[in-house]
Protein backbone atom coordinates (compact mmCIF):
# COMPACT_ATOMS: atom_id res chain seq x y z
CA UNK A 1 0.00 0.00 0.00
CA UNK A 2 2.74 2.46 1.49
CA UNK A 3 4.56 1.11 -2.06
CA UNK A 4 1.81 2.19 -4.29
CA UNK A 5 1.37 5.57 -3.06
CA UNK A 6 5.45 6.03 -3.65
CA UNK A 7 5.16 5.11 -6.70
CA UNK A 8 1.88 7.58 -7.67
CA UNK A 9 3.51 10.56 -5.72
CA UNK A 10 6.74 9.95 -7.59
CA UNK A 11 5.26 9.70 -11.36
CA UNK A 12 2.46 12.54 -10.39
CA UNK A 13 5.67 14.81 -9.83
CA UNK A 14 7.30 13.90 -12.84
CA UNK A 15 3.88 14.50 -14.51
CA UNK A 16 3.72 18.14 -12.98
CA UNK A 17 7.29 18.61 -14.35
CA UNK A 18 6.64 17.69 -17.61
CA UNK A 19 3.75 20.09 -17.94
CA UNK A 20 5.46 22.85 -16.45
CA UNK A 21 8.21 22.23 -18.54
CA UNK A 22 5.98 21.84 -21.99
CA UNK A 23 4.35 25.38 -20.70
CA UNK A 24 7.81 27.01 -20.54
CA UNK A 25 8.33 25.60 -24.08
CA UNK A 26 5.43 27.00 -25.14
CA UNK A 27 5.84 30.52 -24.23
CA UNK A 28 7.26 32.01 -26.92
CA UNK A 29 5.54 29.60 -29.52
CA UNK A 30 2.62 31.62 -31.75
CA UNK A 31 -0.33 29.76 -32.95
CA UNK A 32 -0.83 32.02 -35.87
CA UNK A 33 1.12 30.22 -38.08
CA UNK A 34 -1.09 27.38 -38.04
CA UNK A 35 -3.43 28.82 -41.33
CA UNK A 36 -1.77 26.94 -43.71
CA UNK A 37 0.43 23.77 -44.24
CA UNK A 38 3.37 25.72 -44.00
CA UNK A 39 2.71 27.60 -41.37
CA UNK A 40 1.98 24.09 -39.45
CA UNK A 41 4.73 22.86 -40.53
CA UNK A 42 7.15 25.78 -39.20
CA UNK A 43 5.12 25.34 -36.17
CA UNK A 44 5.94 22.21 -35.70
CA UNK A 45 9.99 22.57 -36.44
CA UNK A 46 9.43 24.92 -34.01
CA UNK A 47 8.58 22.93 -31.29
CA UNK A 48 10.64 20.02 -32.00
CA UNK A 49 13.48 22.53 -31.36
CA UNK A 50 12.57 23.71 -27.62
CA UNK A 51 14.85 22.04 -25.03
CA UNK A 52 11.58 22.76 -22.58
CA UNK A 53 9.49 20.74 -24.88
CA UNK A 54 12.14 17.94 -24.78
CA UNK A 55 12.56 17.83 -21.25
CA UNK A 56 8.62 17.86 -20.59
CA UNK A 57 8.60 14.43 -22.85
CA UNK A 58 11.41 12.84 -20.76
CA UNK A 59 10.11 14.39 -17.47
CA UNK A 60 6.28 12.94 -18.71
CA UNK A 61 8.13 9.35 -20.15
CA UNK A 62 9.48 8.74 -16.43
CA UNK A 63 6.06 9.75 -14.99
CA UNK A 64 4.55 6.75 -17.32
CA UNK A 65 7.24 4.16 -16.56
CA UNK A 66 6.57 5.22 -12.65
CA UNK A 67 3.03 5.25 -13.53
CA UNK A 68 3.36 1.66 -14.97
CA UNK A 69 4.64 -0.14 -11.84
CA UNK A 70 2.55 1.94 -9.74
CA UNK A 71 -0.45 -0.30 -11.63
CA UNK A 72 1.05 -3.06 -11.75
CA UNK A 73 1.38 -2.88 -7.64
CA UNK A 74 -2.17 -1.90 -7.01
CA UNK A 75 -5.50 -1.67 -8.25
CA UNK A 76 -6.89 0.40 -11.05
CA UNK A 77 -9.93 1.63 -8.74
CA UNK A 78 -7.40 2.85 -6.20
CA UNK A 79 -4.29 3.82 -8.39
CA UNK A 80 -6.06 6.08 -10.36
CA UNK A 81 -8.10 8.30 -8.85
CA UNK A 82 -4.93 9.09 -6.06
CA UNK A 83 -3.47 10.44 -9.26
CA UNK A 84 -5.66 13.37 -9.24
CA UNK A 85 -3.09 14.86 -6.76
CA UNK A 86 -1.37 15.63 -9.87
CA UNK A 87 -3.70 18.64 -9.82
CA UNK A 88 -2.44 19.67 -6.35
CA UNK A 89 1.67 19.40 -7.53
CA UNK A 90 0.63 21.74 -11.03
CA UNK A 91 -1.01 23.94 -8.80
CA UNK A 92 2.13 24.47 -6.72
CA UNK A 93 4.56 24.22 -9.44
CA UNK A 94 2.21 26.61 -11.56
CA UNK A 95 2.50 28.89 -8.73
CA UNK A 96 6.40 28.51 -8.11
CA UNK A 97 7.50 27.81 -11.43
CA UNK A 98 5.53 29.91 -13.53
CA UNK A 99 4.23 32.62 -11.19
CA UNK A 100 0.53 32.25 -11.80
CA UNK A 101 -1.65 33.09 -9.38
CA UNK A 102 -3.87 30.97 -7.18
CA UNK A 103 -7.31 32.13 -6.84
CA UNK A 104 -9.94 31.24 -4.30
CA UNK A 105 -11.71 29.35 -6.79
CA UNK A 106 -8.72 27.06 -7.92
CA UNK A 107 -8.07 27.02 -4.30
CA UNK A 108 -11.42 25.99 -3.37
CA UNK A 109 -11.29 23.17 -6.67
CA UNK A 110 -8.30 21.61 -5.31
CA UNK A 111 -9.38 21.61 -1.37
CA UNK A 112 -12.16 19.65 -3.31
CA UNK A 113 -9.77 16.95 -5.17
CA UNK A 114 -8.05 16.50 -1.96
CA UNK A 115 -10.72 15.57 -0.06
CA UNK A 116 -11.95 13.58 -2.61
CA UNK A 117 -8.42 11.58 -2.65
CA UNK A 118 -8.50 11.70 0.74
CA UNK A 119 -12.16 9.38 0.82
CA UNK A 120 -10.66 6.84 -1.58
CA UNK A 121 -7.02 6.45 0.24
CA UNK A 122 -8.68 5.65 3.36
CA UNK A 123 -11.99 3.13 1.71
Amino acid sequence: MIKVLVFIFIAELWNAAGHVCFTKGTNNLALEPLRSFNGAAAFFGKVIRQKMIWAGILALTIGLVVWIMALSNGELSYVYPIGSFQYVMIMIAARMFLNEKIDWMKLLGTLLVVAGIIVIAVS
